[in-house]
């Protein structure tokens, strides 16, 4: 077989009375009883699609100024080390970015590498693509989902979904596709019913959501007055994207 960037030189030596089609390589004669034959050029077949060495490193950066999530962050990461599927979902600004990106950047090594990717709104089929172009290069091709589920079969891998969009039964559907894949997904909503641990995030404690309000560089008087009992909690709730943004009224 001739590899890419070498030239490949077939000879065939046909003797005697020849009718019908003879392929050689890539080339294709017919003969018979008109003069001289048709030579037919076959396309090339498809080169089979290399894998990237192992293990892959496709962590996010870390996060900084992570705050008062540990006892969540060890419950995750027991779950991911017993190859439990993890869910955290909760709603807009109540930090599950955040949590996902430390987990991610605290979690031991998996025996393949670990992959993290934001598929807002993104369907199974597409998830399902990105991660395999994250095991293997192939140009100018795109596999069947059959091959695709075939070259990801015995991947040990640690995959974060960070804002995923995934209904129970496009979850659920994704999981069976990938038996050997652990998933740690980020949600606004609860997806993961039956297996694996599904966490709700809540807002930060009071002092934690204080701290946030003096990193979002709020004004000294908003300072003091966010430091008057529950000024704070109420209006950010301890969500932490609403605390950087906090102001008082």
């Amino acid at each position: 077989m001739a590899h890419q960037g070498s030239a490949a030189q077939v000879q065939a030596d046909i003797r005697g009375l020849v009718s019908g089609q003879v392929a050689v390589g890539n080339y294709n004669i017919q003969s018979g009883s008109i003069h001289g034959g048709r030579v037919t050029i076959s396309p090339p077949s498809q080169p089979p699609c290399q894998p990237e060495a192992l293990p892959i490193d496709l962590r996010p950066r870390p996060f900084p100024g992570f705050l008062d999530r540990e006892p969540d962050l060890q419950n995750c990461l027991t779950a991911l080390k017993s190859r439990l599927v993890l869910q955290v979902y909760g709603e807009k600004g109540a930090g599950k970015t955040s949590l996902l990106r430390a987990i991610a950047r605290a979690t031991p090594p998996f025996p393949n590498g670990i992959y993290y990717g934001a598929h807002l709104q993104d369907p199974p089929s597409d998830i399902l693509q990105r991660i395999f172009e994250a095991f293997y290069e192939c140009p100018n091709y795109l596999p069947t989902p059959t091959q695709r589920r075939k070259a990801l079969h015995d991947r040990q891998v640690l995959v974060f979904l960070d804002d995923a969009s995934l209904t129970q039964s496009e979850l659920t559907a994704l999981l069976n596709e990938t038996p050997s894949l652990t998933f740690a997904i980020a949600s606004s909503i609860r997806s993961l019913v039956g297996e694996g641990l599904a966490l709700e995030l809540s807002g930060l404690p009071e002092e934690a959501a204080l701290l946030l309000v003096e990193r979002g560089g709020a004004p000294p008087l908003a300072l003091r007055n966010a430091r008057q009992p529950h000024t704070c909690g109420a209006p950010c709730r301890g969500f932490p994207c609403v605390c950087c943004n906090w102001s008082p009224p």
